[in-house]
């Protein structure tokens, strides 16, 4: 009997951290944390897998594999062990009722000996080492309009005992001009798609808070993409969409729970349009600074941006030739965590050389960071440095 009332109660504080209704409408206020980090590295992977823009998608929920794919070609999945050793290859693209279609949207394991492909035709599970087909679950509307979420992970959850999947799919803002983007256009933006399994219905779900910086400006920024991941033992989603400044916090029925205001100190946005007048130009993604990854791991949300290069310079340049040489020279990379529990912000720590993002946040001990390509990369090879956070004084 005691040990019941002590589970009873341990689940009562639980559900009490995470469902606070009472959303931080001061978007100055922010609490940061008294803890500094650092990555340190503490060795590199080598994955004998090369091609354009290779991510990683998803890890086990073991924390043993990973899955990876090339997000510019989109057609063979890769099956890794935490050591880099490529375990399996598939290849899902084709047409029937086994194959994807044409091009693979987002990847996530589904238990640790499964994987789900999205496409425009839907989500397709397979058995995840011989990439036998197990079942697909069919879109009844097709896809439409330009994509908003730049996740490419796919998150399975539980709702009233029906199982999900979530990931960026379709586009709730697919009638708009994008080249004349209006305020009023985010009271129906919702970037990620939930796919009910029972009944194979979609719907498109989260959106932007009412502390985020696109509500209080009258001005925009030319991006707009979704970043977001789950944590399965809390059943809360961490959603960041760029180039926002608050990560907010939604429960499994969509519900907005909090928001966490940012205010990082080298993320500058020098590149605006106001709403209804803006256009898009390239100085949009060179000059201003853009999320690359968000992570969850337990309450800790660890996010990393770059920066862009100094307008000046951007505008200096005679071709865009130039342009590689000026990121590796001007563009930096920095991390962060979230306390999502506190709501604390760390301090900004500066990625290791030539590292751009975190493509698995395993724990604060292990995890797996992007590197640049066109540096680490070798003839057979696509290099991750593996690293830890360093709590220091």
């Amino acid at each position: 009997m005691k040990y019941l009332f002590f589970l009873l109660s341990l689940l009562l504080l639980l559900s009490c951290e995470f469902t606070d209704t009472e959303i931080k409408r001061d978007p100055g206020d922010i609490a940061w944390s008294d803890k500094n980090w650092i990555f340190e590295v503490t060795d590199t992977v080598h994955v004998s897998f090369v091609d354009k823009l290779i991510r990683l998608y998803d890890t086990s929920p073991d924390r043993s594999k990973h899955l990876l794919m090339s997000s510019f070609n989109s057609f063979e999945v890769v099956v890794i062990d935490d050591s880099g050793k490529i375990l399996a290859r598939h290849k899902p693209i084709g047409q029937g009722d086994e194959f994807v279609g044409a091009v693979i949207f987002g990847l996530g394991f589904v238990g640790d000996d499964k994987f789900v492909a999205s496409s425009p035709k839907g989500f397709y599970v397979y058995e995840l080492l011989t990439g036998e087909f197990i079942r697909s679950y069919p879109l009844r509307t097709p896809l439409r309009g330009y994509e908003t979420s730049e996740s490419y992970n796919i998150e399975q959850f539980i709702r009233e005992n029906e199982v999900h999947f979530a990931g960026g799919l379709q586009s709730s803002l697919e009638d708009k001009d994008i080249m004349n983007f209006k305020k009023e256009y985010f009271d129906e933006f919702k970037p990620i798609t939930f796919m009910n399994t029972a009944n194979n219905s979609a719907s498109l779900n989260f959106g932007i808070g009412p502390t985020s910086r696109f509500r209080r400006h009258d001005y925009h920024y030319g991006e707009l993409y979704t970043l977001f991941d789950f944590d399965p033992d809390q059943e809360f989603f961490a959603v960041l969409t760029n180039p926002s400044d608050e990560i907010s916090i939604w429960d499994t029925n969509s519900r907005l729970i909090k928001e966490i205001p940012l205010r990082l100190n080298r993320f500058k946005l020098p590149v605006k349009y106001k709403y209804g007048k803006g256009g898009i130009e390239d100085a949009t993604q060179a000059v201003n600074s853009m999320y690359r990854t968000l992570s969850l791991q337990g309450s800790n949300a660890l996010l990393t941006y770059r920066t862009g290069v100094p307008e000046e310079d951007f505008r200096a340049l005679s071709s865009y030739a130039e342009l590689p040489a000026l990121f590796r020279h001007k563009m930096k990379y920095f991390g962060a965590i979230v306390d999502i529990e506190k709501g604390e912000v760390s301090s900004e720590f500066e990625l290791p050389e030539y590292a751009v993002g975190v493509a698995s946040f395993i724990s604060k001990d292990n995890m797996l960071l992007y590197t640049n390509s066109g540096v680490t990369e070798t003839d057979s090879t696509t290099v991750f440095y593996r690293a830890r956070l360093k709590e220091i004084e």
